[in-house]
């Protein structure tokens, strides 16, 4: 009885010694250029890990706009590497099949694409990124393709969580106790 109670104080040790993690915030802006129709936008998400190229994932809707009408970019995401240029691709569900070459085209309405070009290569730790950015959606309302083009950055930032110390404090307290409770008792 004593030996299990034992293994389990230490099966509930590592449990709760491995409760820190890790993610990653990833921050997104887009500045509009001259002649552009696409405002300004920022958007974020926080995957578990850095992305890696060729990492195609799935992300919430964010919003884009021209001044007259909002529009949703949601579906998939592409992070890639080509000619020694990084990006990051962002569709909607129409625009999945064309992502993964580092350039922004769209398979026609509905729906837009969004690509983040970075000439310092593909960026995969954390801090901030330049970027080139390119794209556009299709206006709903006239059928047109409204182009998004300008500067954008990328900010990375590597959050760490750890357990809180009233947390940790509980926890010895309660293993002190359960080691006192059974203990071996020596005559």
């Amino acid at each position: 009885m004593h030996k299990f109670a034992l293994l389990m104080l230490l099966i509930l040790s590592s449990v709760f010694a491995a409760s820190a993690r890790a993610e990653e915030i990833y921050d997104f802006s887009f500045t509009q250029g001259a002649g552009t129709q696409v405002r300004s936008v920022e958007f974020f998400f926080t995957p578990q890990n850095f992305f890696e190229p060729g990492d195609y994932f799935l992300f919430g809707p964010f919003e884009i706009t021209d001044g007259g009408g909002n529009y949703s970019i949601i579906g998939q995401g592409f992070a890639g590497l080509s000619g020694g240029t990084g990006c990051f691709d962002f569709g909607s569900e129409n625009a999945s099949p064309i992502l993964g070459n580092c350039s922004a085209t769209t398979a026609g309405p509905p729906g837009g694409v969004l690509a983040f070009n970075f000439s310092s290569g593909f960026p995969s730790m954390a801090g901030v990124f330049n970027a080139t950015v390119s794209g556009g959606f299709w206006d709903r309302t006239s059928n047109t393709f409204l182009i998004a083009g300008g500067n954008g950055t990328l900010t990375i930032t590597d959050v760490q969580y750890v357990p809180e110390p009233a947390s940790s404090v509980l926890f010895v307290t309660g293993a002190v106790l359960f080691g006192w409770r059974f203990r071996r008792r020596v005559c």
